[in-house]
């Protein structure tokens, strides 16, 4: 079971080698850093070096990432919504055998961190010994370190830092704007290939209620905070609380999600539903 922890224990556990997250990484850590919305098989390359390095070194493998985007909390009118829930994000680290996560709820006091006590921090909380990112990543207040300050960081720090190159999609750099502009559009194979599995929707806080005479959940897209597919009818894969699963069709509507139910299935709690190629 994947541990979490938030920035707040980072704060106490760079100061107190007594605290939780200190002790669980007293080994060393192996760690990467992002928002990894979808995630996608560029991040994929990231938490993999992470497990490869954890592997050979007996230290544990962890992702440093957000509740919600920094770009949602900058630009909410620029940002068109999110591919990933935590929750699904959580599911996706556990699968590749990250041992933890730390969630940050991207703040105002955050957000004018440096990107030099950042780093510092989870040296300290964390006994960093490796970390990797990707070519573009930048991190602090204005974006002020880069891949060179890192770099240095890391040189000064004695800790291993390596840079993964862009992970291209016929010919073009692989990113969550390019997924998301195909989910829009309704390319819903083409935004799973580059995911790496089936585009999912994360229906655990979402707003649902039952309709008996048509056999059917309606879900209020206002309550669906991820990007929606545009209106039609799409085949489904339905989890449900319990992880049992069945297929179904939904139906894309302007303010409804239209959720067909067979007449056998015992209605319980929806997990999520990943559309079918």
């Amino acid at each position: 079971m994947i541990k979490l922890f938030s920035w707040n224990d980072v704060l106490l556990a760079s100061k107190d080698k007594n605290h939780l997250l200190s002790q669980f990484t007293k080994k060393g850590s192996a760690l990467s850093v992002g928002g990894f919305d979808g995630p996608h098989l560029g991040h994929k390359e990231l938490f993999q070096q992470v497990i490869d390095y954890k592997t050979k070194n007996n230290v544990v493998a962890g992702v440093v990432t957000f509740k919600f985007p920094p770009k949602a909390a900058k630009n909410p009118t620029d940002f068109s919504g999110e591919l990933s829930t935590i929750d699904l994000k959580l599911e996706y680290f556990e699968e590749m055998s990250i041992d933890f996560a730390i969630v940050i709820d991207f703040s105002c006091d955050f957000s004018k961190m440096k990107g030099r006590d950042f780093l510092t921090f989870l040296k300290n909380s964390c006994s960093m010994q490796f970390l990797v990112a990707g070519s573009d990543f930048r991190c602090g207040y204005k974006l002020d370190t880069g891949i060179l300050q890192i770099s240095e960081f890391a040189a000064q720090n004695g800790i291993s830092f390596n840079v993964v190159e862009d992970y291209l999609f016929q010919g073009k750099r692989i990113s969550s704007t390019i997924i998301r502009d195909f989910v829009q559009k309704g390319e819903l194979e083409k935004a799973s290939k580059l995911l790496g599995r089936a585009y999912a929707l994360d229906l655990r806080n979402a707003l649902v209620q039952e309709n008996k005479e048509t056999s059917q959940l309606q879900i209020a897209n206002s309550s669906v905070i991820q990007l929606l597919p545009p209106v039609g009818k799409y085949q489904v894969k339905v989890t449900l609380a319990d992880t049992s699963t069945f297929s179904s069709v939904m139906y894309v509507e302007s303010t409804l999600l239209r959720l067909e139910i067979p007449l056998e299935q015992k209605l319980q709690k929806l997990k999520k539903i990943e559309f079918s190629l």
